[in-house]
């Protein structure tokens, strides 16, 4: 008996996200210039992040820094 775990198929939303893996795509703010990137969790290909960039100057972006 093989003591290797056994590989899961990959979640078919997952597979469609990862396509985006390191992708820019523009958007995410009304205020400024922003842009998202997706990316995988390293060892967790089911899991990816998506994150926002904003210009340094936007007022949306100073706000929620100014809550935190």
């Amino acid at each position: 008996m093989s003591n290797r775990r056994r590989l899961r198929p990959q979640n078919p939303v997952s597979a469609q996200i990862a396509a985006l893996d390191g992708a820019h795509i523009p958007g995410g703010c009304a205020h400024c210039d922003a842009y998202q990137v997706v990316s995988a969790m390293q060892g967790h290909p089911d899991v990816h992040v998506i994150s926002v960039y904003h210009d340094d100057d936007c007022p949306e972006l100073a706000a929620r820094q100014a809550r935190q």
